[in-house]
């Protein structure tokens, strides 16, 4: 607070610096604009009375409102204003009770919106969103780790017969001598010949078959042997 202040034309006295201005309302007659004191913020009738309260919201930087006399901060339809106590009236609480001159050209409450903050998500949501962001993170390390090494994200299943061979000459590389064959079925016969190849097991069907063969041919080398004799 400072106790410099001006004389207007028509006498009135604007104090802690503020400029005497024209009332747009009535040719001649003068206020104080306090906007323009020096040293702090004021309001009244002669800028008279200093900021004792600022309207703002923690998460505001700046206030855009005040009051003076012992006055509340308070919103109405969303901007800020001042509610007083019982000896004083007006925007900042600045008039005494009747005291309000008539077409005051003062704004009468703040031109910024009041907005109020948003519930916060308190600690546990942050830290979720935090954790949420961590894991996306790691996942998408995870994926572009993978493609630089040229592996499936996601390995099939091996179906049957997968390791089979992929074509018959394949199959033949496998078993070129016959050596697979042969154990195979030397298992199921349990004999082999003299070179060492299984003999298959005989079956009904070809000891006739056997026994027909050896007696029509001994019957033709006796018809051939009796013909050689007659």
């Amino acid at each position: 607070m400072t106790d410099y202040f001006r004389r207007c034309e028509d006498g009135h006295r604007c104090e802690n610096g503020s400029f005497c201005k024209e009332d747009p309302n009535q040719e001649g007659s003068y206020y104080c604009d306090c906007s323009t004191a020096v040293g702090g913020k004021f309001a009244g009738l002669y800028c008279e009375y200093e900021a004792q309260t600022e309207c703002k919201f923690a998460s505001d930087v700046e206030a855009s409102w005040f009051c003076v006399n012992l006055g509340e901060c308070t919103v109405v339809d969303n901007y800020w204003t001042c509610q007083c106590n019982n000896n004083f009236e007006g925007p900042h609480c600045e008039f005494i009770n009747g005291a309000v001159p008539e077409d005051w050209p003062i704004a009468t409450r703040s031109n910024v919106i009041a907005r109020a903050p948003e519930e916060g998500m308190g600690g546990g949501g942050i830290a979720g969103i935090v954790i949420a962001i961590l894991l996306l993170f790691a996942l998408v390390s995870y994926v572009v780790y993978k493609k630089r090494k040229g592996e499936d994200l996601y390995p099939r299943k091996e179906s049957v017969g997968q390791n089979a061979p992929r074509d018959q000459s394949e199959a033949l590389a496998i078993d070129a001598d016959g050596s697979v064959l042969r154990e195979s079925v030397k298992a199921m016969s349990g004999k082999v010949d003299e070179n060492g190849f299984p003999v298959l097991p005989s079956t009904p069907e070809n000891g006739a078959a056997n026994h027909s063969n050896g007696h029509s041919n001994g019957h033709s080398n006796g018809n051939q042997v009796s013909g050689h004799l007659l």
